[in-house]
């Protein structure tokens, strides 16, 4: 048998943490829009600036979608954790009560 020991309250406390720290970041990402110029590419190379821009667009549009899915997934992770954690209990408890009353089990 495996002596698994997961510590619920600190678990949760460094995924909530995380989903804090990522919510954070979410609110000053979207403070800030990219751009880019299409003149600050020069005077030929208007569409080279507008590519610029596109790109830099998408690619903080990305960045928004990864970060909602790291808080989505670090969120599922802590309510697992707090699951186990309440099945643990559930379960120390019921194994405490069989053994209070004197019963064994073959191995």
């Amino acid at each position: 048998m495996f002596d698994l020991k997961v510590d619920v309250l600190a678990s949760t406390n460094v995924l909530r943490s995380l989903i804090d720290a990522t919510e954070t970041e979410i609110t000053r990402h979207r403070a800030i829009t990219p751009g880019f110029s299409a003149l600050a590419a020069g005077r030929d190379f208007a569409g080279h600036g507008a590519a610029l821009n596109q790109v830099y667009s998408a690619l903080h549009r990305r960045n928004l979608e990864l970060m909602q899915q790291t808080v989505a997934v670090t969120d599922a992770a802590r309510r697992d954790v707090t699951t186990v954690g309440e099945a643990d209990t559930h379960n120390e408890a019921a194994l405490d009560a069989v053994a209070q009353q004197g019963l064994t089990w073959a191995k």
